[in-house]
């Protein structure tokens, strides 16, 4: 029996402020003094901050830590930059796992997403000789600023507090946000050739709060890395076969998001 074929396609937006030129950006992907090499969520290997069992590290977490959020005055409400006129880029990556349900005649669509979010954050960053060569921190994700990326399809009640509770930083002040994700989204469903049929759904991501002069998101990796996660990554149902994933980047202005 011939399954029905998925493709999906992904937007970073850009939303510009009032006025803003509105030429089509270049495609953009991460800049690679930022990236790390992708690996699943239990391949991803965080360094481990302590030894449990040592008191002087121990120690030396805390004392990292005090300094950072207590002492430094961090606010998780404020954008993580030191000059005002600094963009914030979010890299988003993600690996598209499963079509739960694809509802033909509702035109919803239920996807399993690994999800990860990157950025820097300038006030979490240390100079790891003053902490005996700590390089990494992990604390609780309601600690630190996150951006408020969302993908605006979304037609569910999605919970954008993080699902996992921990959040990893390095000492550059590079952030790592991995969870996975249940995405309902609207889908414009075309039934013509039902149930032999091809479906091609978006998913567009932006920084909801911001104008991409503050907070911009774009691709950690490239179209054709993404697709090289479907033979490994995605899990066929028996009715769906996930073709490809095209990626864009877009621009529209600020007003129009909104309105």
């Amino acid at each position: 029996m011939k399954m029905k074929i998925f493709m999906l396609q992904v937007f970073f937006l850009s939303a510009l402020s009032f006025g803003s030129n509105l030429d089509e950006p270049t495609f953009m992907v991460a800049n690679k003094s930022f990236t790390e090499t992708h690996e699943t969520e239990i391949e991803h290997e965080h360094s481990p901050v302590v030894n449990s069992s040592t008191t002087k590290n121990d120690h030396l977490v805390k004392k990292l830590y005090y300094d950072l959020f207590v002492r430094g005055g961090y606010d998780k409400a404020v954008r993580p930059v030191k000059n005002h006129t600094d963009q914030v880029q979010v890299y988003i990556d993600f690996t598209y796992q499963q079509v739960l349900n694809l509802n033909e005649k509702n035109q919803v669509l239920k996807s399993l997403i690994r999800m990860r979010m990157y950025w820097i954050d300038q006030f979490l960053s240390w100079k790891p000789s003053d902490y005996e060569g700590l390089t990494t921190l992990t604390v609780t994700a309601l600690d630190v600023w996150i951006p408020d990326v969302v993908v605006m399809q979304e037609i569910g009640v999605q919970d954008y507090s993080p699902r996992i509770p921990f959040i990893t930083i390095t000492y550059a002040g590079f952030v790592s946000l991995l969870q996975p994700m249940a995405y309902e989204t609207s889908c414009g469903v075309n039934i013509a050739l039902f149930p032999f049929d091809v479906q091609d759904c978006e998913f567009v991501f932006l920084a909801w709060t911001f104008p991409s002069t503050k907070v911009d998101v774009v691709a950690k990796r490239n179209e054709e890395e993404l697709n090289l996660d479907v033979s490994s990554y995605f899990i066929t149902s028996g009715e769906w076969i996930l073709d490809r994933i095209l990626l864009a980047k877009k621009s529209v202005s600020y007003e129009d998001v909104f309105n």
